[in-house]
């Protein structure tokens, strides 16, 4: 089944909705990645509440219009409280929801939703580039100004909200070279700069234009770079790949599923051998990491494989069920069923069906070409990123899961129908073009008849 509604027109004007949607992403960004570690004025509760009671203000409006939006975000909520409640019951620990805020990006569908009443998608990714844009200015602003001492001391803190935010290389200790102390945040938002800004490079029709988004893109590799993320470059780079071979935005979408697919697959037959797949990166020490944890995890998944361990309702809950530290946003697919179990990691496939069919119904509307081929490369780095790292339900990705739910779910700026009037009115325009046409190869046809004595047809 496809979607068949008509794309609204691209309206540059900035409105009141542009503007709340661009401070929620913003601050979403700076959440996820903890740039908000380095901007003392944010904490995570603040960014956390703010983000939150933002999404939450829109719940009203969409019941009342769209019912379809705000009963999303309701079945997201009771999925999420309802794995914290089961983590609750099995591992005897208190239920309280608090670490709700950490799947945020889950719940804004109603935004999205009543942006698409007047505005085609596209105009939800622009938000979105804009907000990462101004969080990549941040990010490399901070990078080249931090005083390397308050680095150092940061690194060797302690602090569990730096852990993981501030990464030192091997010999860091040796040299004491500020070089050696990377800001690690989450990359995905670079990750989205590049992908967009070099699907949308040859839309442009200024040379200027065009240049900005060149420069943006190589602002945002270096970013990548000096975030020293392997596996999210690798991810951002296969995303490239697929954008430069020519195949149609449809087929990149279904393919970045068919990624995800097996990659879940690997997962669940790896766990049931047992066999660890991190162990195939044993060189490496993020690889022995991660091996580390999934022989750990592993055994306590199969306690309760059909609903997972659940979702934690504080910091420190997963001591109760683990003897050593396991960190699930670093086992990727097998965090995710580790949390949820199977029943969860078919909702995430379900989560990448959805977002691929989304995807390929938006390339059918010519308002919506370069955010679907943005979108299909997205797909494909997130499927693959998501090996390593969960982004779809702690990540950014899961804005891009309630972006589709909010515009295929309305089915109003994707498709056109062919009962459409403006695809009425664009061919009406079009049939006298046509009619004109025939006719002159008519009169051609008349002519040649009548140089070789026929007579004209009636």
């Amino acid at each position: 089944m496809t979607t068949a509604t008509a794309s609204p027109a691209r309206d540059r004007s900035i409105t009141f909705l542009d503007i709340i949607i661009g401070v929620e992403l913003f601050l979403l960004i700076v959440m996820v990645a903890r740039t908000y570690t380095f901007l003392p004025f944010l904490t995570f509760t603040i960014l956390s509440w703010t983000t939150l009671l933002l999404s939450l203000a829109f719940l009203p409006f969409a019941l009342t219009r769209l019912p379809y939006a705000g009963f999303a975000l309701i079945a997201m909520f009771a999925i999420i409280f309802g794995y914290q409640y089961w983590f609750a019951s099995v591992w005897h620990t208190r239920f309280t929801g608090a670490l709700i805020g950490s799947y945020q990006p889950l719940f804004l569908t109603p935004m999205a939703a009543i942006l698409s009443v007047r505005f085609p998608a596209s105009r939800f990714l622009r938000i979105f580039f804009i907000a990462a844009i101004v969080h990549l200015f941040i990010y490399i602003f901070l990078y080249q100004t931090l005083d390397a001492n308050m680095i150092r001391h940061l690194a060797t803190s302690g602090q569990e909200a730096l852990q993981g935010q501030l990464r030192r290389t091997h010999d860091a200790a040796a040299s004491g070279s500020y070089s050696d102390f990377k800001i690690a945040t989450s990359d995905s938002a670079m990750a989205f700069v590049v992908l967009y800004s070099i699907s949308h490079l040859y839309g442009q029709r200024s040379l200027w234009a065009r240049a900005g988004m060149a420069a943006l893109a190589a602002l945002s590799v270096y970013g990548l770079i000096v975030s020293d993320s392997r596996w999210n470059t690798a991810a951002t780079v296969a995303g490239l790949l697929m954008l430069a071979i020519p195949m149609g935005s449809r087929v990149r979408a279904w393919l970045g599923f068919a990624i995800a697919a097996a990659g879940i697959a690997m997962v669940i037959i790896a766990a049931s051998l047992p066999f660890n797949p991190f162990s195939l990166m044993a060189s490496d020490s993020s690889g022995i990491a991660r091996a580390l944890q999934f022989d750990t995890a592993n055994p306590v998944f199969w306690q309760t494989p059909i609903l997972g361990i659940g979702l934690p309702n504080q910091a420190n809950d997963l001591d109760s069920v683990f003897t050593d530290t396991v960190y699930v946003a670093d086992l990727g697919y097998f965090g995710d069923m580790l949390g949820t179990g199977f029943v969860g990691i078919l909702l995430i496939l379900l989560a990448f069906w959805y977002m691929a069919r989304f995807t390929g119904d938006l390339s059918a509307g010519e308002a919506n070409q370069r955010a679907a081929r943005f979108l299909s490369a997205f797909l494909i780095y997130l499927a693959i990123e998501q090996i390593f790292s969960p982004q779809l339900t702690v990540g950014l990705g899961g804005v891009f899961l309630s972006l589709s739910l909010a515009y295929i779910g309305r089915r109003s700026a994707v498709v056109p129908r062919q009962d459409d009037p403006r695809r009425r009115d664009q061919e009406d325009r079009q049939r006298p073009a046509h009619g004109d046409a025939r006719a002159r190869i008519a009169g051609q046809h008349d002519a040649e008849n009548a140089n070789a004595g026929h007579s004209p047809r009636s």
